[in-house]
């Protein structure tokens, strides 16, 4: 971590602070355009329905990364359907038929060959499009139809204010079921960006912790590679083709670590906080391949040292939500965890920036508070301005505002 030096006064070394964060990469939400039709993460249906034979399930013991659930689709016969909620109104033929890419999170445990049919159906006049699959894989999948050259010529005698239905068949239009099968989904949408395109990158593959670093925060227990490609469409391939250790001991995937793989993401994620003051060296055998066959070519490691805040921020939590009032006080409260062997002390400063110069318009310094070995305390501070227009909002916790040490990341509401 870094201390700031104080050069002219602290609303100058906040201002300063501001605009050097503003350059920093920003979580990617999906399209606000996006229309999802089903997502089971969270352990909710949604209005999906089955018809025959078959089962339909939430489940907890097979869920994507991140995800609490799926929908497990089991047990099938002949003639199975999984049906989606009537789509109408603001979301009839018309709106969908303005979308390029239909996507389905889908899981196999094994890749059997078994042909699945997506219907596309308009419920109004009784006209459908039928996309097919293959379960060509292990594990999880982006399944994307590409549906951007359909027209209502694609529905003969349809109409924008159509109802449409989708469902998900086997046993019917070419297909049988393959014994054993089951399908698992995450979450069914449409959109116009392209959620399965892999960034370019200069590396064949490239960590999200920067090899040699240190003071990488004792909570962070997610290490992403990203490769170039796309990786392995085979559930636990690259397992086996990591090392982790912890100093000199060797680690043990499935207990002190977990790896899961999507798209082109490699995830190694630690089951608990790091241990402070510990080198740990993540190493991709060399031989590990991505779908195309293409090899890593030779081994990559990654070596870190855990460190990085000694408060820990849980959550920041915003008095006026997720909106700016138009004027007035927001009082600003964060939860940090004292992960060191000593007591730490720290205050929160909340700022209000102008978006269009990042000047600073207005500054809250709260109380410090000393928080113990292995406790969690809650830090507050208020800011107040006779307008938020064209402003954000930024906290961060500091050891003092004389000190300006910070503590993990910041928080901001625009």
């Amino acid at each position: 971590m870094t201390k700031f030096k104080k050069i002219i006064s602290l609303f100058t070394v906040v201002a300063i602070a501001a605009a050097a964060l503003c350059c920093l990469s920003t979580a990617v939400f999906a399209a606000e355009d996006d229309l999802v039709i089903g997502d089971f993460s969270n352990g909710e249906v949604g209005g999906w329905t089955k018809q025959s034979n078959g089962t339909m399930e939430i489940v907890n013991d097979v869920a994507r990364y991140g995800s609490a659930a799926s929908l497990k689709w089991g047990d099938l016969g002949k003639s199975n359907y999984v049906y989606s909620p009537l789509l109408s109104g603001d979301n009839s033929l018309g709106k969908l038929l303005g979308y390029k890419y239909l996507n389905v999170w889908m899981y196999s445990d094994a890749a059997n060959d078994q042909k699945f049919n997506l219907i596309y159906q308009d419920k109004t006049v009784n006209k459908y499009v039928q996309l097919t699959g293959i379960v060509n894989w292990s594990g999880w999948k982006l399944v994307q139809f590409d549906v951007s050259s359909y027209s209502l010529s694609k529905f003969a005698g349809s109409s924008e204010t159509d109802d449409v239905q989708l469902f998900f068949n086997i046993g019917g239009w070419g297909t049988t079921a393959v014994d054993g099968t089951a399908l698992y989904f995450d979450k069914i949408w449409f959109s116009n960006d392209n959620p399965g395109a892999i960034e370019e990158q200069s590396e064949v593959i490239k960590s999200s912790v920067q090899d040699g670093v240190g003071d990488v925060p004792v909570t962070n227990r997610e290490v992403v590679f990203s490769a170039d490609r796309l990786l392995k469409l085979e559930k636990d391939y690259y397992a086996d083709k990591l090392t982790v250790s912890c100093g000199e001991n060797t680690l043990t995937q499935g207990t002190d670590y977990y790896v899961y793989h999507e798209l082109n993401k490699l995830y190694v994620v630690f089951a608990d906080d790091l241990t402070r003051d510990f080198e740990y060296t993540i190493t991709l055998n060399g031989n590990a391949e991505c779908e195309d066959g293409t090899a890593i070519g030779a081994d990559y490691s990654v070596s870190f040292t855990a460190g990085g805040p000694e408060l820990a921020i849980n959550e920041y939590n915003f008095s006026c939500g997720t909106a700016l009032p138009q004027s007035g006080k927001i009082t600003v409260t964060a939860g940090a965890s004292n992960t060191t062997e000593t007591a730490q002390t720290g205050a929160l400063i909340v700022g209000v920036y102008d978006k269009t110069t990042n000047a600073m318009k207005a500054l809250g310094i709260g109380n410090a508070v000393t928080v113990g070995v292995g406790e969690t305390m809650t830090f507050s501070a208020e800011v107040s301005a006779d307008s938020y227009d064209n402003c954000y909002v930024r906290a961060f916790l500091w050891d003092s505002a004389d000190g300006m040490y910070t503590f993990g990341d910041y928080a901001e509401l625009n």
